[in-house]
């Protein structure tokens, strides 16, 4: 039987993500494990990101605080290099958008603590054909769905993306508060009001997230190398993504056979579906090996492989909305010494809408200011440019 195991937690950089599962790895005294993500992307730019691997309990800003530094270089059979630049913390990125396609790659690493590690020469993997991106809502759910090709030697496949939305606030306020006015005016509605300008558009916002963890499959099974209708990605229709118009870039790979059983058990064991007997990446090594002491274990594995992409957009009418934002709006009140505390209002929450001509101290509604400013909810206001919609 195997012994209990230690819970650790990888940073996955390059991805932004930080997730725990059980990798099975005792550090060794004094030696923290290096952890890499990424892979070669042979006509793109590689994106290649090196963590640490930490205790359980170890709070997230310090993990993006104590990141590996050093150098990054992708080199091939040619005598080719193509050194990394450091773009963030444990993040590099790599210009091999003009990278041979039929050569050998290794990824190098030099760290400043002196440590070096590669990987082995490896062949890049094709890119499968995106033969069509579809979505499908069922039971309040709406599914992304890719059909995938690929020749007799691609077996294993594997999808990333990366989603934007536009989104809306729920108002567009008539009027705006002015702060800060002298203690004699602050309830004197004909001075704390004054009409919205033009460049306080806070309505329309754009929002994007990447996939957390890469979505595998393999055609081993099947009769031919395609998958077909393969679910990548679900939300439920009740996601305010949905609300105005959703779009999903989805990048697609190939995979090595041994790459596919990695990235397989390190998702089995990060979601807790592999069973009592099923290998930890530690007893299943990557192919990333520390230059003079082969014994050390890293956690990662890296391909070399070519990208498609495609783009998918799922319009607002699969969107349930499942509240009412007129519920959320008020009228001020007093307090019991008849004050309305417009300044202390104005911390929280907004003026939204005069139910006459001159605003009194009654007819001036109010609503929570993430009704009113979309910045709030996560978003910005910079649009995509290649953004189907003409407004700002």
């Amino acid at each position: 039987m195997k012994k209990i195991l230690a819970y650790i937690l990888l940073v996955l950089a390059a991805s932004g993500c930080i997730y725990p599962f059980d990798a099975g790895i005792v550090p060794e005294s004094g030696i923290r494990p290096v952890t890499v993500s990424g892979d070669i992307l042979i006509g793109s730019v590689t994106e290649i990101g090196l963590g640490f691997v930490y205790p359980v309990g170890t709070p997230e800003g310090e993990m993006r605080r104590k990141t590996p530094s050093g150098s990054v270089t992708v080199i091939n059979d040619r005598g080719d290099s193509y050194k990394g630049v450091k773009s963030g913390a444990g993040l590099y990125r790599i210009d091999t958008s003009a990278a041979p396609e039929d050569a050998l790659y290794r990824l190098e690493i030099r760290l400043d603590d002196g440590r070096e590690f590669r990987t082995p020469w490896t062949g890049v993997q094709e890119a499968p054909a995106i033969e069509n991106l579809k979505f499908e809502v069922s039971d309040g759910t709406v599914r992304m769905l890719a059909d995938l090709g690929g020749r007799d030697s691609l077996q294993f496949f594997r999808i990333d993306f990366e989603e934007t939305w536009e989104y809306h606030a729920d108002f567009v306020p008539d009027l705006m508060y002015l702060p800060g006015l002298p203690s004699a005016d602050r309830e004197n509605p004909q001075k704390i009001y004054r009409p919205r300008q033009a460049d306080e558009d806070y309505y329309y916002c754009w929002n994007t997230a990447s996939s957390a963890e890469p979505f595998t499959a393999s055609s081993e099974e099947l009769s031919e190398n395609r998958l077909v209708s393969a679910c990548f990605h679900s939300l439920p229709n009740t996601d305010t993504k949905f609300s105005v118009l959703y779009s999903v870039l989805v990048s697609a790979r190939g995979m090595s056979e041994r790459a596919y059983r990695y990235h397989y058990q390190v998702r089995s064991n990060s979601n807790a579906t592999g069973d009592l007997f099923s290998p930890t990446p530690s007893e299943l090594p990557g192919n990333i090996e520390c230059v003079g002491n082969p014994s050390e274990t890293v956690v990662g594995y890296v391909d070399a492989v070519c990208l498609a992409q495609a783009r998918l957009y799922v319009p607002s009418n699969v969107y349930r909305e499942t509240r009412n934002p007129e519920s959320e709006l008020y009228y001020p009140f007093p307090d019991e010494d008849g004050m309305y505390n417009f300044e202390s209002l104005f911390a929280r929450d907004a003026p939204v809408f005069c139910d006459d001509e001159i605003p009194t101290k009654t007819n001036v509604s109010w609503a929570p200011k993430r009704c009113t400013d979309c910045r709030l909810s996560g978003g910005s206001k910079n649009k995509p440019e290649w953004w189907p919609n003409d407004h700002r």
